[in-house]
């Protein structure tokens, strides 16, 4: 299993794709920020102008926000979700296309064998891209504004932990869906429906429907998906909800994977 995953990770490091969706989060995450503090600087000179409405907000009590905070909604926004689903679909598709797993599962008893090196080396990926990213936003959080502190609290590190295991789920996800369509195409557009936070729109008719039939009054199914959390990570009610979320999704998916690799005949 070690050397399968050092394979993964050595062909992560040699792939031009893992590179450019680095580079291009980074990019995204540096462009987010700087229009943000445009927009806070504008707002300020607005205030000093006199203008009645932003001076009305101004009043306001305002909450200091911290590093780790501002990475929090970073990591929030549904870019790291499109650009990693992407990469997983990309990458994990050339398994395929250039018969990778084909020479790789005929070494091992049990096919589903290669899928623990293949989430363990994505989980390393995204969490090296994942610490590049939060340099970017605490260099770039401190030149805008010099007298933010990184606010290292349990609390918002808890609440990173289970954003980046509930991220590595989505990939897992995305992982059989390339697997299973043979392709990217699904894969990909899943990913960025996702991104734009599409299971909110999904969730209408089935509040509906369970509304209607069920007759469960005030229905929210979208507290049941994945997705929701990943927008929005602290609006779960108890910590360990998202717990047995993370363990659900993550056990179907691999129940199915297992089955896809080990029923289908490989190309």
């Amino acid at each position: 299993m070690l050397n399968l995953t050092k394979l993964y990770l050595y062909r992560m490091l040699r792939t031009k794709v893992a590179w450019v969706c680095m580079i291009i989060l980074v990019g995204l995450t540096a462009f987010t920020l700087s229009v943000n503090y445009m927009i806070d600087k504008m707002t300020d000179s607005m205030a000093m102008d006199g203008d009645t409405s932003v001076v009305m907000e101004e009043e306001q009590p305002e909450t200091e926000t911290s590093i780790l905070d501002e990475y929090l909604g970073v990591v929030q926004n549904g870019f790291p979700m499109m650009i990693f689903g992407i990469f997983t679909a990309i990458f994990y598709n050339s398994d395929e296309k250039h018969g990778y797993v084909k020479n790789i599962v005929t070494q091992y008893n049990n096919r589903s064998s290669v899928l623990l090196p293949r989430i363990l080396s994505l989980g390393i990926y995204v969490l090296a891209v994942s610490l590049v990213n939060f340099l970017v936003v605490a260099i770039l959080f401190k030149c805008f504004y010099p007298d933010t502190g990184l606010g290292l609290q349990g609390a918002t590190l808890g609440y990173m932990g289970m954003h980046f295991l509930l991220l590595l789920t989505f990939l897992f996800i995305v992982q059989f869906i390339t697997a299973f369509a043979r392709g990217t195409a699904l894969a990909v557009t899943y990913s960025v429906c996702a991104s734009m936070n599409m299971a909110a729109l999904a969730a209408m008719p089935l509040n509906f429907l369970a509304r209607k039939f069920l007759h469960v009054q005030n229905p929210n199914v979208t507290k049941y998906f994945l997705d929701t959390y990943l927008f929005s990570i602290r609006s779960a009610e108890h910590t360990w909800s998202l717990l047995v979320l993370f363990v659900c999704y993550a056990g179907v998916a691999a129940a199915l994977a297992c089955l896809l690799l080990n029923k289908r005949d490989m190309r």
